[in-house]
């Protein structure tokens, strides 16, 4: 199964809608997150430290689209769990 762009977006975008985030409209929308993307390397999702552009990776380092997504399924199974716990 190939991964396409939109695909990762779209989960990206169902990953932050459990954690509460939001996306970011530009590189200085302080406490939103993005996904960045490097041909050879992989996804990772940013979080915009501050008006600067600033950024941290709360999520850890870049992975390739099969993993970065399957990654995410699993961080959003693992919210669903907790919140059935509550």
């Amino acid at each position: 199964m190939k991964i396409t762009k939109k695909y990762v977006e779209a989960v990206f975008e169902r990953f932050l809608g459990n954690i509460g985030g939001r996306k970011a409209s530009s590189y200085n929308d302080t406490g939103a997150f993005q996904l960045d993307y490097k041909p050879i390397f992989g996804y990772r999702i940013e979080k915009i430290d501050n008006s600067l552009g600033g950024i941290s990776t709360p999520f850890g380092d870049r992975k390739k689209p099969l993993e970065f997504t399957e990654s995410l399924h699993v961080a959003m199974d693992a919210i669903r769990y907790l919140k059935k716990q509550k």
